[in-house]
Formats: C-alpha cells, sequence, structure tokens
C-alpha cells in the first residue's frame, strides 16, 4: 500500500471538531475513518473525484430548464476568519494533498480555511447534495414536457402551458445578471405581450423562477443570492428580498426578524411597534393596512414571546425576547445573528421599552404564562 502523508495544517477548531463527530456518528468510530473522509472532501474540492463533469452536465441541465444553481460550490471561507484553530494532523493520498493545495492557491485563504470549507461541505452532503439540490429544481418540469408530448395524455392539468414554456425561454435569455430593461425587453419579444399586468405577471415568475435578487447597490440590477448576500453581510434572505417577491411566510417571518432585532437592541429585550411603523418600515408600504394586520396576528400565532393587541388605534406588536428565546432557539440565534452582524435594521431604533410599553398593570405582565420581566430585572443574552 502506498504510503500516506501527514496533512499537519491548522484548522478552524468548531469546524473540525463538528467533523471528527460526523465521521465519528456516520461510522461508530473515527479509527480508520478521519482520514479516509477528509481524503474523500478534499478529492470533492479539488474536483479529482470523478464526478465534476457529471455536476457540469447537471448545471447544464438546470440552465436548459431556465432555472438558475443553488450556488453550493460558492466560496465562503469569511466565516472562519479570525477563529480558534486546532493542529489536524490526519493521513491523506499524497497525490490527493497535492490536488488540493494546487486547487487551494486559488483562494486567498490559508491552506486550513480553505480544508474547512471543504470538510463543511462534504460534511452536509458535498457533491451528490449539490446534485440532488439542483435536479430537484428541474424534476417537476421534465415531467410536465414527457407528459405533454406523451400521446396518450388527456390530462390538460399537467401539461405545460404557453405561460410557463414562456417563462422557461425567458429565463434562457437572461444571463446570471441582468437589468429591468432586459427583462421587460425578453418577456415583450417572447411572450409578445404588451400590458403593464401581463409584463408584471411574467416579471414575477421569471424572478422567482431564476431566484434573483435586486443589488442592494445598483437600482434595476438583478443578481444572485449569493451575490446579494456578500454585499448584505449577516442580513436575512428575507429582509433583503423585495416584499413583493416574498410568500406570506416569509414576510411573517421578515417581520418577527425585523421586530426582533428592534428587541434585541434594547436593554429589557422587549418592545412594542405599532401597525404603522410596521407597513412601512418593515413592508415597504407593499401592503394594506388590513394584511399587514393579519401578518401581525399569524406572527403572534405562530411565536412564542409575540404578541398581538388588536384592541388600540393603529394594533400594535409585542415582543419579549426572553419568552421567545426559551421555545424558539433557532428563531433567536437568527434574530441575534442579525443584531451583532448588521449596523441597522428594518425597523428603526426606538426608545427604551419599559412595562408600560406592554401591559396597563403588572398583573397582566405575562406571556405564554412565563412572566414578563421589566427593565429593572435580570439582563437578558442580548
Amino acid at each position: 500500500m502506498r504510503d500516506r502523508t501527514l496533512l499537519d495544517w491548522r484548522v478552524p477548531e468548531a469546524e473540525w471538531e463538528r467533523f471528527v463527530e460526523h465521521v465519528e456518528n456516520e461510522f461508530g468510530s473515527i479509527e480508520g475513518y478521519l482520514g479516509r473522509e477528509a481524503e474523500a472532501a478534499m478529492r470533492e474540492y479539488a474536483d479529482t473525484d470523478g464526478y465534476a463533469g457529471v455536476e457540469e452536465r447537471v448545471d447544464r441541465l438546470v440552465k436548459a430548464a431556465g432555472r438558475s444553481s443553488d450556488g453550493g460550490s460558492e466560496e465562503k471561507n469569511s466565516q472562519f476568519n479570525g477563529v480558534p484553530t486546532t493542529r489536524v494532523t490526519v493521513r491523506v493520498d499524497p497525490d490527493v494533498k497535492d490536488d488540493f493545495r494546487a486547487a487551494a492557491k486559488k483562494s486567498d485563504q490559508s491552506y486550513g480555511v480553505t480544508f474547512a470549507r471543504a470538510i463543511q461541505t462534504y460534511r452536509d452532503g458535498g457533491r451528490a447534495a449539490r446534485l440532488e439540490r439542483r435536479l430537484d429544481r428541474v424534476l417537476d418540469d421534465a415531467e410536465k414536457m414527457l407528459e405533454q408530448v406523451a400521446e396518450d395524455s388527456d390530462d390538460d392539468s399537467v401539461s405545460m402551458g404557453k405561460h410557463q414554456r414562456c417563462v422557461i425561454a425567458i429565463c434562457n435569455e437572461l444571463g446570471e445578471e441582468f437589468v429591468d430593461d432586459e427583462l421587460e425587453r425578453a418577456i415583450r419579444n417572447i411572450a409578445n405581450v404588451h400590458s403593464e399586468k401581463s409584463i408584471r405577471d411574467y416579471r414575477q415568475d421569471v424572478i422567482e423562477r431564476l431566484d434573483v435578487e435586486p443589488h442592494p447597490n445598483v437600482p434595476h440590477l438583478w443578481v444572485q443570492p449569493e451575490k446579494a448576500e456578500r454585499l448584505c453581510p449577516g442580513v436575512p434572505k428575507e429582509c433583503r428580498r423585495p416584499v413583493e417577491h416574498l410568500s406570506s411566510d416569509d414576510r411573517v417571518r421578515r417581520l418577527k426578524l425585523a421586530a426582533g432585532r428592534r428587541a434585541a437592541s434594547t436593554d429589557a429585550g422587549k418592545i412594542r411597534v405599532t401597525a404603522t411603523e410596521i407597513r412601512e418600515q418593515v413592508f415597504d408600504n407593499e401592503t394594506s393596512r388590513k394584511t399587514t394586520r393579519e401578518l401581525m396576528r399569524s406572527a403572534s400565532q405562530t411565536t412564542t414571546g409575540v404578541g398581538f393587541d388588536g384592541e388600540t388605534s393603529p394594533a400594535a406588536l409585542q415582543v419579549n425576547l426572553r419568552v421567545l428565546g426559551e421555545t424558539e432557539f433557532d428563531l433567536w440565534d437568527d434574530i441575534i445573528d442579525y443584531r451583532d452582524n448588521t449596523d441597522s435594521g428594518l425597523l428603526s431604533s426606538s426608545a427604551p421599552t419599559t412595562m408600560d410599553d406592554f401591559v396597563s398593570s403588572p398583573d397582566e405582565a405575562s406571556s405564554g404564562g412565563q412572566p414578563a420581566a421589566s427593565d429593572g430585572g435580570e439582563d437578558g443574552p442580548w
């Protein structure tokens, strides 16, 4: 058997520990497996695992269907900058190490940081997971196309209509980045529509299918989500994207994140925000007053620590971050990350919140069965 060479790199400690735990969970032991799995991750990163050509063909299929890839291979090494590292001394095949080093030199990061990115991607499913996600994006389209050309198909409901075929053709006409004028011109030329409503309908479907976002600094320019994320670090996608392109669930999450971020910026971790503020600052006046109230009510019904007061005029949303954090762990983490990684949020800052902002008497100060702490109470982890 060919001798294996020592890796011996400084690797972000937390990611290496997660990788070791992943290997142990997968195989019941790290003995004899840790180096092999690290080597497999390095092969994938360097495109020497034999499947780079397959991924390229899948990407061509995705593009032909008018879809955009999920950007799974996009470099995101910045998350590992400045974090504690540990010395990793697993043994791998010498050729794999050489190929990986050659690929890593294209990055501006150290070998250890690039290795951390490789094992993180591998731990999340690697190339196989990326291919599965991309194929899922076109599977329904392929089935409808095949159904449409089948001679014995009598079910028009499963056939792909003219509108959907035009949407795919428009998507194929556009590049990964484009401006509004290019989009409208493609709609007019391919779909042969000219009314504002028809153009608006096509525009909505094309944007949704391509999964693009407005450039945060350049008006009328649409870009891939990965680029928008790099340009707006720390801002959740629901808070970056235009309200008109968000589903109802995404709008509710946008509201929770925005209100939660403001609450996390107060000493007490509690705020009360009116429907007027929410409509203007969170939803950019894109929602009606009725819809705004419905979204507020939905947020309160689905999340502990969020309350809706419809008795006042205007109605108000109340957030108690301490209570929210006791059950909504993932949302709490996302809110804190949003606060810590951005200079400002959708809701402008407000004066410090007091108990009177929530209730008219101390006996009413509860949420989800838990007493709501006053500003003078124990500090929360925000």
